[in-house]
C-alpha cells in the first residue's frame, strides 16, 4: 500500500499515484528507488527533494512534469533514460553524487 501525507507544504511521497493537485513533494526516507513512471505527466509538481539514501531514479520517472522547476537528490547515483524529459521548466538541478544518466 502507497500513502502520500501532508507536512510543511510538501506530500511525502512514499510511493503509488501522486494526486493531481500536488505541487512539492519530498521522498519519504523508506523509499531507495524512484521507480520508473513514478511521476510521469504529472502536470503540476514544481519540486522534488529527495533525501540522501535514494540511488536510483527509474526510466521516465519525471517524463513529461512540465511544470518542475528544481530538483534535489544528493545521494543519486543513477537517472534512468528520459527521467526528465519534457521537463522544460527545469532550471535547477542539485546533485551531488551522479556518475551515470540514461539517454535523454
Amino acid at each position: 500500500v502507497f500513502t502520500m501525507m501532508a507536512v510543511d507544504e510538501y506530500y511525502i511521497f512514499t510511493g503509488g499515484v501522486v494526486p493531481r493537485h500536488v505541487t512539492r513533494v519530498r521522498i519519504d526516507e523508506s523509499v531507495t528507488v524512484i521507480p520508473a513512471r513514478a511521476f510521469k505527466g504529472h502536470p503540476n509538481i514544481t519540486e522534488v527533494v529527495f533525501h540522501i539514501r535514494v540511488k536510483n531514479v527509474g526510466q521516465c520517472a519525471f517524463n513529461g512534469c512540465i511544470s518542475l522547476r528544481l530538483v534535489i537528490m544528493p545521494g543519486v547515483e543513477v537517472v534512468g533514460a528520459e527521467a526528465f524529459w519534457g521537463c522544460d521548466a527545469l532550471t535547477d538541478v542539485e546533485c551531488g553524487k551522479l556518475e551515470i544518466i540514461g539517454v535523454c
